[in-house]
């Protein structure tokens, strides 16, 4: 199936590590067939995309990837986003559709990227589905002027692709009509795999005999690094030799760095700020355990390449984490408190948790690429011949009749992909 994905949680040049998992769904998806993707970027992030992409860094785009500019007001809410999406990016959109002349519209994030997908999936006459991420089914609706835009948008979606049971129950919760299904998220089994520990302590410098523990993520507020040191200082007390890795970087890390200070751990604490992809395996297969101390989370990838890597875990019993908890590799606890993870940090360095986590057997992104496109299959084409402000579902809607010279510039501008917008 032909699919296109509209979303900005896309890395490019400027952003690396941004929305990898929708570039590996998007790999995975073009192994069965031809897809693209659209990314909006607002002015700003694109001029610095265009100046990345004049460097050695051009590599990043991609010929199946179209990087489209939008102009946003300052000062306007985030409630209308999806409209300064539609007005700048929808051309973008028609481009790539007739390109590989699209089967499927598929986005990442509810507002403004899925009502924005939904918007342009109607014109296109296309069946349309919507990745939830979290936050936007759990956070967003909070805000008066969006839960209407967001409540629409679910509704109006042939399929809300859900990365974990709980997030279906939010998911109704916030929109009873809303088809939602659970997909499990998938992770890149040839990179993330068992492989030897010594040679990975090696390859960051670490020592071979040290007790190691690992972090992935934002240093952000709510995954409560604060408490993830308190919690290592105390292990420190009953193993000296233990090491903490922290693989992220994030508005948090100065304070964080001066908390472990203050608890005598500065020394033992290794800031490997965000790395990419390729080289989180390593950090892995280094660690006796991998930690998460989070006060919200989903259902964290980084738990299953983790596991993947043969390595057990530790984390605070929130969101969804339960369902790919199991006796056998992974120890919950409650949120917030120290001397409850630092004791299961220490428990989880017995051997049976280790064995254990050998058994966990990941889900590839090709899975998860065919249950999706096997839903997209099962899934009626829109029967609703118009959008919410009138319009036909015709291709030629997303094009305007009369172009203005300042659109026709932009529209020239509009793909930074290596190739032409349209055939």
């Amino acid at each position: 199936m032909r699919v296109l994905m509209v979303t900005t949680v896309f890395p490019d040049a400027a952003a690396p590590m941004r929305g990898v998992y929708n570039a590996a769904l998007l790999a995975a998806l073009s192994q069965q067939d031809r897809c693209a993707a659209v990314v909006p970027r607002n002015v700003v992030e694109f001029l610095r995309l265009w100046q990345a992409a004049g460097s050695a860094e051009v590599a990043a785009t991609r010929r199946d990837v179209a990087f489209a500019p939008y102009f946003a007001v300052p000062g306007t809410g985030a409630w209308r986003r999806h409209r300064d999406l539609w007005r700048w990016c929808r051309r973008a959109v028609w481009h790539a559709a007739k390109r590989i002349d699209a089967e499927a519209v598929l986005s990442y994030w509810v507002d403004p990227d899925g009502t924005f997908a939904v918007h342009c999936a109607r014109r296109l006459g296309l069946p349309v589905g919507i990745i939830v991420g979290g936050s936007d089914v759990l956070i967003v609706p909070r805000h008066p002027r969006r839960r209407p835009v967001v409540v629409e948008t679910l509704g109006a979606a042939d399929r809300v692709f859900c990365v974990s049971r709980g997030l279906v129950r939010v998911v109704r919760d916030v929109c009873p009509n809303a088809n939602a299904i659970a997909v499990e998220q998938g992770i890149d089994t040839q990179r993330f795999r068992p492989g030897d520990r010594r040679a990975a302590r090696a390859e960051l410098g670490l020592p071979a005999d040290a007790t190691i523990y690992a972090w992935v993520g934002r240093m952000e507020p709510v995954k409560r690094l604060d408490v993830l040191l308190d919690a290592f200082a105390q292990v420190r007390t009953r193993c000296p030799n233990a090491v903490l890795l922290l693989a992220g970087d994030g508005s948090r890390r100065d304070a964080l760095q001066s908390h472990a200070v203050a608890r005598g751990v500065g020394e033992q604490v290794r800031w490997l700020g965000a790395m990419p992809p390729e080289a989180l395996p390593a950090v892995y297969r280094a660690a006796n355990a991998t930690v998460l101390s989070s006060d919200s989370e989903g259902l964290p990838n980084v738990l299953r390449e983790s596991l993947a890597c043969a390595t057990p875990f530790v984390a605070t019993d929130v969101g969804s984490v339960r369902e790919i908890h199991d006796p056998r590799w992974s120890i919950l606890v409650p949120k917030g408190d120290a001397t409850a993870l630092s004791a299961a940090m220490q428990e989880v360095l017995d051997r049976r948790f280790a064995e254990g986590a050998r058994s966990y057997r990941p889900r590839s992104w090709s899975e998860t690429a065919a249950e999706i496109v096997r839903l997209f299959a099962e899934a009626r084409v829109p029967a609703a011949a118009q959008c919410a402000d009138g319009g036909t579902r015709s291709a030629d809607r997303l094009v305007p009749a009369a172009t203005s010279a300042r659109s026709e510039a932009t529209a020239k501008c509009m793909v930074m992909s290596g190739g032409r917008d349209g055939d």
